[in-house]
C-alpha cells in the first residue's frame, strides 16, 4: 500500500493550517489606544490569516452597519465601542473563544451583540440606554460582568462562575428604580465572589448558586468596586429564591420590595445578613445556625430563626408589630441582641365592640341622670304638696277652736289656754257648719248660764 499520497496531504494541510493560524499585532497609534476600524473592509484585512490578535480594537465613531470579526479566536486585548459611535448597528465575533475585555458604553444605534463561542474573559462592561440584545450562550467564566441598563437583554446561559465581581442593574445604577422592568437569569451560576442586582425586577432566577461572597477575591479595582457577598435591591415586588445557597463569605444584602425570602440550605455564614423590607416581609432563614451580624429593618411582619444557634450581633427595628421574645431562639448565643417593633394595633372586631361599649355605657349613663333628675323632681313636687295640706289642716284647727261655745265650767273654761281647752272641745264636739257666728253670740249668755 502506497502511504505517500496520505502523506502529502496530511504535511500540506498542517501546512495551511499553520500558516493560517498566525498572530497579529494592532498597533496602538498616536494616542496610545488600539488600532480604530472605521470599515468592515478594513476589519476583514486585519483578521484574513489572523486567528490571535495582540492590541486593541477601537471601533471608529463613523463606523456604519455590521462589524464582524471573522476568524479571531482569540483577543489578547479588549474591543470597545464608545459612546461617540452612531452608526454600528450589530456586533458579532463568530469565532471568538477567549477574549481579555469588551466594552460597550452607551451605544446610541448598537441594537445586538453576538458572540455564540465565547467561554471565557477577564471583563465585560455593556452600558446601555436603548434596547440591546446580548448573546453571550457560551461564558462559563468572567472575573468583572457589568450590565447597565433595563433595556439589556442578555443570554448568558452558560455562565458558571464570577471570579471577582459583577453587577446586573438598572440605567440609573443598582439602588435606584429603572426604566422597564427586568428579568436576570443565570441559570448555571454556581459561584460569585461579588454580585449586585438592582432595579425595577420581575424575576430573579438563581436556582444553582451555592457560593456567594470571597472576601479574598472582591476587590476594588478600576474596574468597579464591589463587595464580597450578594446584594438584590428591588423596587418591585420580587421573590427572592436562593434554593442551593449553602456559603456564604461577605454580606447579603436584600433592599426594597419582597414578597418573600428563601434560602433553605444556608447554615453557615461567615459573613453578615442585611435586610430592609418596603413593604410587609415575613422572613424565613429557619435553616440557619451561624452568622456573623444579622440586621432586619422596615415593614417586618415576622421571623423565623428557630435553628440559629450563634450570632454575634442580632438588631430588629420593625415598623409592624413583632413579640420580641420570640424572635430569637432561646438557646441562641449572642454578644449583642436588640429588637424594637411597633405597638400591636386593635382588629376591627375589638374596636367595634369597644365603641358599642362605650356608647352603652354612655346612654346608661344618661338614663340614670334623667331618673335621678325624674326622681328628684318628684319628690319636691311631692314634699310641697304635704307641706300645702299640712298649712290648710292647721288653719281648721284656731278656726275651730275659736268657734268652739264656753262649757259648763263657765268662766273656767273661758280662762283655759288653747291648748287645755281640747277637752272641752271633746265633749262638746262641733263643726264650723253649725257654729253660730261671732255675730249671733249674745252679748249676756242667756239662761240657765249666769256670770254669778
Amino acid at each position: 500500500m502506497n502511504l505517500l499520497p496520505t502523506l502529502v496531504v496530511v504535511v500540506a494541510v498542517g501546512l495551511v493550517n499553520l500558516i493560517s493560524a498566525q498572530d497579529c499585532n494592532a498597533q496602538e497609534d498616536e494616542y496610545g489606544q488600539g488600532i480604530v476600524i472605521y470599515s468592515q473592509d478594513q476589519l476583514d484585512a486585519l483578521t484574513r490569516n489572523c486567528t490571535r490578535l495582540y492590541g486593541d480594537l477601537v471601533v471608529g465613531s463613523n463606523y456604519t452597519g455590521s462589524f464582524i470579526m471573522h476568524n479571531l479566536t482569540n483577543l489578547t486585548s479588549s474591543i470597545s465601542v464608545l459612546n461617540s459611535t452612531t452608526g454600528l448597528t450589530s456586533l458579532e465575533a463568530p469565532d471568538l473563544v477567549t477574549i481579555y475585555g469588551a466594552e460597550f458604553t452607551y451605544p446610541s444605534s448598537l441594537q445586538s451583540i453576538s458572540l455564540p463561542r465565547l467561554e471565557t474573559a477577564v471583563f465585560i462592561t455593556i452600558e446601555g440606554r436603548s434596547p440591546i440584545t446580548v448573546s453571550i450562550p457560551n461564558l462559563r467564566n468572567v472575573s468583572y460582568l457589568d450590565l447597565s441598563g433595563s433595556s439589556i437583554n442578555a443570554n448568558l446561559s452558560s455562565l458558571e462562575q464570577i471570579t471577582t465581581g459583577s453587577s446586573i442593574c438598572g440605567e440609573a445604577g443598582c439602588d435606584k428604580r429603572s426604566s422597564s422592568q427586568m428579568h436576570i437569569d443565570l441559570p448555571a451560576l454556581r459561584g460569585a465572589a461579588s454580585l449586585s442586582v438592582g432595579g425595577n425586577i420581575s424575576s430573579l432566577s438563581l436556582p444553582v448558586l451555592a457560593s456567594a461572597g470571597n472576601i479574598s477575591q472582591a476587590q476594588t479595582t478600576g474596574y468597579g468596586d464591589y463587595s464580597a457577598g450578594l446584594a438584590v435591591h428591588s423596587s418591585q415586588l420580587l421573590n427572592f429564591s436562593v434554593p442551593a445557597l449553602n456559603f456564604l463569605n461577605g454580606t447579603l444584602s436584600l433592599r426594597g420590595a419582597f414578597d418573600s425570602i428563601s434560602a433553605p440550605s444556608l447554615k453557615n455564614a461567615t459573613g453578615d445578613i442585611a435586610l430592609e423590607a418596603w413593604y410587609p416581609l415575613a422572613v424565613n432563614l429557619s435553616s440557619l445556625q451561624v452568622a456573623d451580624d444579622i440586621t432586619l429593618i422596615g415593614a417586618i411582619s415576622s421571623t423565623d430563626f428557630s435553628s440559629l444557634k450563634q450570632v454575634n450581633k442580632f438588631s430588629v427595628d420593625s415598623t409592624r408589630h413583632l413579640n420580641c421574645d420570640k424572635v430569637l431562639p432561646s438557646n441562641a448565643s449572642f454578644v449583642h441582641a436588640h429588637c424594637n417593633s411597633a405597638p400591636q394595633k386593635k382588629s376591627a372586631l375589638a374596636r367595634n365592640i369597644g365603641i358599642g361599649v362605650g356608647v352603652g355605657l354612655g346612654a346608661s349613663m344618661l338614663l340614670a341622670v334623667a331618673g335621678i333628675c325624674i326622681y328628684r323632681r318628684r319628690q319636691k313636687r311631692t314634699k310641697k304638696r304635704k307641706d300645702k295640706q299640712a298649712v290648710g289642716a292647721g288653719a281648721g284647727e284656731e278656726s275651730t277652736h275659736e268657734l268652739q261655745p264656753v262649757g259648763r265650767e263657765g268662766e273656767e273654761g273661758q280662762g283655759q289656754s288653747r291648748d287645755g281647752s281640747e277637752r272641752a272641745g271633746e265633749q262638746a264636739p262641733t263643726t264650723a257648719a253649725t257654729q253660730p257666728s261671732a255675730a249671733g253670740v249674745p252679748a249676756e249668755p242667756p239662761p240657765p248660764y249666769s256670770r254669778y
